[in-house]
């Protein structure tokens, strides 16, 4: 291929190699920002990436037209990918941790150290393939395999690129800094929510698997080959660790999950259950796709087939399916059912979900009625009022469940007792109509509304008990009281099932031995 000749040489080699430097300019920012947050050297930081970003996007396009006969002239891409990410993403990491220790107090330390950790994960596996892409890619090409396609490469390179800058953005983000459209751009890249990042951040990661992925599936026979020296035994043992090594993601995925149902994080114990579900998918599906699952011609019949992958999948699946399970279910109704404490001073969903509570107070104001319904018993309404505490401050408190006929003539005591649970339910969604306020008539709890309407704090106390009591109104708590559970039709319904299944199967092998001609 011939260069343009608009574009000479010298101009097409500072284009090629000019990003390691630009790349060592912001890492030298990077250390002064945390040395002395200084925005406008935060500022020059993110121009000199963004520079090389750029470069980063075009410098395959120049190097293929950069001296084509040159020695290094196909290798330059690499070259220059290999040492910039080796500097970008380390730095990244480092920054990270650098903007934990620098957070405000109402920031949320758990989540930020979930996405320091998860960064660190990100950068180790992007080092990690570009090294095992070098050795498998130089490996094989020795014995005479052709070079992979330039997309795939491209593809993450594509994507690398500006993730690694964002993630430095908003790493070493210092506020004020000059008054221009662009830092007003950074700036909104600095303060970007974490839940976005980590979707880029998986992006990257599930790229980067790929990408090793498919180096594996390209060069991976002609490694194999020249190490196992066709020895189908030692090959079986290499390619097992793949799906062994997902099955034991999925049993750590189960402890993971156990860990966050003990902090009280259920809604995140039970998010990790998908991934051990993931993973439990997974491994069976690599074990067949290497080939693992059948027999050696050599192999000699055996009566029990026991192998590592087979115990390791059983022990998984106890562990993610039916430990893990029970283990959250009996830490939440530990928690839900536990000894009731004082109101925390500072209330927050993610740290006091369900947590057990006594308060006193008074009714404060006009009550709301939300439409529900009982098992045996009909329609009614959940009566939420404003309850003002003992210390001023004013909360939402579910009552409980009153029948529809006697809720006009309900009789609200001033001053009560309450023992109940915190709660934030997520009972709104697309279908749910607008609230009926002629008539004083909501159709789910929603806490951010009622507290609103109500002009109380942003939560909500489900009462367990209260005195005195009121009449016709019952307290509706949180507990396994109201979850139907009857056994006895359970079993009738799969016993039935069972039979009805095992009749269909004796009639389909009968009429197929008829039409073959031969008798049971």
């Amino acid at each position: 291929m011939t260069n343009p000749k608009f574009l000479s040489t010298n101009f097409a080699a500072l284009l090629v190699y000019g990003r390691p430097p630009m790349v060592f300019a912001g890492m030298l920012c990077a250390i002064n920002v945390m040395l002395d947050r200084n925005p406008y050297v935060y500022y020059s930081g993110v121009i000199f990436l963004l520079a090389a970003m750029t470069l980063d996007l075009i410098d395959g396009w120049f190097a293929a037209r950069f001296r084509p006969h040159a020695k290094l002239s196909h290798l330059a891409d690499r070259i220059m990918d290999k040492i910039v990410y080796a500097m970008v993403f380390p730095m990244v990491a480092v920054g990270m941790m650098w903007r934990y220790q620098t957070l405000a107090e109402s920031a949320n330390f758990r989540l930020e150290m979930l996405h320091v950790v998860f960064v660190f994960v990100l950068c180790v596996t992007v080092l990690m393939r570009d090294n095992f892409a070098h050795f498998m890619r130089n490996f094989s090409l020795r014995k005479g395999e052709e070079e992979e396609m330039k997309e795939v490469t491209r593809l993450r390179t594509m994507v690398a690129a500006p993730i690694g800058v964002v993630l430095y953005i908003h790493a070493f983000y210092v506020p004020g800094g000059p008054d221009s459209s662009l830092y007003s751009w950074i700036s909104w890249l600095g303060a970007i929510p974490i839940q976005q990042l980590f979707f880029l951040e998986i992006l990257l990661l599930i790229i980067n698997f790929g990408s090793i992925a498919g180096y594996c599936r390209k060069y991976g026979t002609a490694c194999l080959d020249d190490l196992c020296l066709n020895d189908e035994v030692l090959r079986r043992r290499i390619l097992s660790v793949f799906p062994n090594a997902l099955t034991v993601m999925n049993a750590l995925m189960g402890v993971l999950a156990m860990l966050f149902a003990y902090r009280g994080r259920v809604q995140e114990a039970y998010l990790i259950l998908l991934g051990a579900g993931f993973f439990d998918k997974l491994d069976g599906a690599v074990a067949r796709k290497l080939g693992l699952t059948t027999p050696l011609p050599s192999e000699k019949p055996m009566k029990y087939n026991i192998t590592l992958g087979g115990v390791l999948d059983d022990v998984s699946d106890t562990v993610s399916f039916c430990i893990a399970p029970a283990v959250i279910f009996y830490n939440l109704m530990s928690q839900v059912s536990g000894k009731p404490q004082p109101l925390p001073s500072d209330v927050k969903e993610s740290l006091h979900k369900y947590m057990p509570i006594q308060l006193s107070g008074k009714i404060k104001g006009s009550f709301i009625k939300v439409m529900a319904s009982q098992k045996f018993i009909g329609a009614g309404y959940r009566i939420i009022v404003p309850f003002e505490l003992e210390t001023g401050s004013t909360i939402l408190v579910d009552l409980g469940f009153i029948r529809h006929e006697f809720a006009p003539n309900i009789n609200l005591d001033d001053n009560l007792s309450i023992i109940g649970n915190l709660h934030w339910p997520k009972e709104v969604d697309f279908f749910t109509p607008e609230p009926d306020r002629e008539n004083n008539i909501w159709f789910a709890r929603d806490v951010n509304e009622l507290s609103k309407e109500l002009r109380t704090e942003p939560i909500l106390l489900v009462s367990r008990s209260f005195s005195p009591s009121i009449t016709h109104l019952a307290p509706l708590p949180i507990n396994t009281e109201n979850i139907p559970n009857n056994h006895k039709q359970y079993a009738i319904t799969w016993f039935s099932l069972a039979f009805i299944w095992l009749g269909m199967g004796v009639f389909f092998i009968y009429r197929t031995s008829v039409n073959r001609g031969r008798k049971i």
